[in-house]
């Protein structure tokens, strides 16, 4: 029988023990990756916490902006129906010239609608992170509400230059020609209420 060779001795020795540290090096490294896990975890929580809280403050803030809104929209509508009304009344019995004192507010007193808020959202990228469907209604009533002043400051402009031109005078003498102006705008601004309201039920 030939004698054991080397490879032969090392293939007959007894399995070699772990070393004794290793163990708790493992128990140790399992440790710091749950640890950083973890901290991952509760940075990702703290973020969409801090994230909904944006979210939710934009969105009272821009709730209670088309709130206030819709009350001043609702008003602007009261006052030029009325004034259509009238108008009307006072063409049928003949009067040639209204007392100034019929349009308390002016011919045209649009509401003076407030977007601060929803610029505010806009300009932080708060509106980045609300849901698409939220965005999408808030554009969509903020789009209305921006040609409804556009039609104001050009009704606007057109009566003031009309006034410089001819003087209050004439402008009083053809105030039958705004009745159907007044109807108008005071359809735009409850057309305006309504879309206000039915955001603010959608948003809630």
């Amino acid at each position: 029988m030939s004698p054991p060779t080397e490879s032969t001795e090392i293939l007959l020795t007894p399995a070699r023990r772990l070393p004794v540290w290793l163990p708790k090096a493992l128990f140790e490294s399992a440790l710091i990756v749950l640890s950083v896990l973890l901290a991952l975890g509760v940075d990702e929580w703290r973020d969409d916490r801090a994230r909904q809280r944006r979210v939710a403050e934009a969105l009272a803030g821009v709730r209670a902006e088309l709130r206030e809104n819709h009350k001043l929209v609702q008003e602007a509508g009261a006052y030029h129906s009325a004034l259509a009304d009238t108008f009307a009344a006072l063409a049928a019995r003949g009067i040639a010239r209204p007392d100034p004192g019929v349009f308390r507010q002016g011919l045209l007193a649009p509401a003076s609608v407030l977007r601060n808020a929803w610029e505010s959202a806009e300009a932080a990228g708060t509106t980045n992170e609300m849901p698409y469907a939220t965005v999408l209604q808030l554009s969509r009533v903020y789009a209305r509400q921006a040609e409804y002043e556009a039609i104001a400051h050009a009704l606007l402009e057109t009566t003031y230059d009309q006034v410089a031109r001819d003087g209050p005078d004439a402008l009083l003498s053809r105030y039958a020609h705004y009745i159907a102006l007044e109807r108008d705008f005071a359809g735009r601004e409850r057309q305006l209420a309504v879309l206000y309201d039915q955001v603010l039920r959608a948003t809630r």
